[in-house]
């Protein structure tokens, strides 16, 4: 869950059991921003996956500033798993947009090739 950071868990036939509470103390009280996952065409028709975090409390609509987070590679890719660094610029008040560009890991050799010599 990207709105929670990491906690140990198991899964029996029951389904998924957190077994760790290490962050519950520390995180009551505090409102943690969620990220949203979608697909978007780049200007080549190219569809990529992005990663918007916004911060808690902004109100619908408002132009925020924003960080345009850029992962390494060749072959990094981002998820939608917790993040601290997201979380802090969004405590701040700002958008943090990731993009998982051409040659971004996780979609196969062609869409990994297609960001060579970019």
């Amino acid at each position: 869950q990207s709105t929670y950071p990491p906690e140990v868990s198991a899964v029996d036939g029951a389904g998924l059991r957190r077994i760790t509470r290490t962050n519950d103390e520390f995180l009551q009280g505090i409102r943690l921003a969620a990220t949203r996952r979608s697909t978007v065409k780049s200007a080549d028709g190219t569809a990529v996956d992005t990663f918007l975090t916004l911060p808690p409390h902004a109100a619908p609509g408002r132009r925020l500033p924003a960080v345009l987070r850029i992962h390494g590679g060749p072959v990094a890719q981002y998820t939608s798993g917790w993040q601290l660094d997201w979380q802090i610029f969004a405590a701040h008040g700002y958008a943090v947009l990731q993009v998982n560009f051409r040659g971004s890991g996780g979609r196969g050799d062609a869409f990994v090739a297609a960001g060579r010599q970019q």
